[in-house]
């Protein structure tokens, strides 16, 4: 399905000019047109929200090689030749990073494991400590090493009695809040696993 352009106005101001003569024809309906074509390198990337599915998923990386913004729409997904999906775009800016969902990557393998323990704690007792342990295994049948991010999240509160901390991580995540996805999050951790 088509995107109607008018629908994205606003979002840059750009004047975007085809290589060629385009003939347009006047019916009333929307129709594609081929302004331009650019190549781009592709990362692959592999990622998985490991508390809520054990599925690792694949996406593909392209920085924006126009010197121009991308209005949203459809993108249609060729591996070697055949359409493999095809997926909406939001607006990209010059520069901007493009990221497309491939589905699931079968041959990454992940178990989560959780272990918890209650403690009391104080002079008198007077307050418990819940310790969780979670362990992540990553097993790959791929041809070639592999990196994955796996995307935890502590607990958040906002009862200034009940305090939630991670004390210890290997390796060290980083805070991830996921702004770069429109749905911003709280307490999010990212984990970098190199997997041969």
């Amino acid at each position: 399905t088509v995107t109607d352009p008018r629908q994205a106005r606003g979002l840059f101001d750009h004047q975007f000019e085809a290589t060629g003569k385009v003939e347009i024809p006047a019916n009333g309906r929307a129709h594609r047109i081929h302004l331009m074509a650019r190549g781009a390198a592709c990362a692959m990337r592999f990622v998985c929200v490991a508390c809520e599915d054990d599925r690792v998923f694949r996406e593909a990386e392209i920085q924006n090689p126009l010197e121009a913004p991308l209005l949203p729409g459809p993108v249609d997904v060729f591996v070697e030749g055949l359409l493999l999906t095809t997926s909406p775009l939001g607006a990209v800016d010059r520069g901007g990073r493009i990221r497309i969902g491939l589905g699931v990557e079968e041959r990454l393998r992940l178990t989560r494991n959780v272990r918890a323990n209650e403690e009391t704690r104080g002079m008198l007792g007077g307050s418990t400590a819940v310790n969780h342990s979670i362990s992540v295994e990553v097993a790959s049948s791929l041809a070639s090493d592999a990196s994955v991010e796996i995307i935890e999240r502590l607990p958040v509160t906002t009862d200034k009695e009940i305090q939630v901390s991670l004390t210890k991580a290997e390796p060290r995540p980083e805070d991830y809040d996921q702004k770069q996805r429109g749905q911003p999050v709280r307490g999010g951790k990212r984990f970098l696993i190199a997997v041969k």
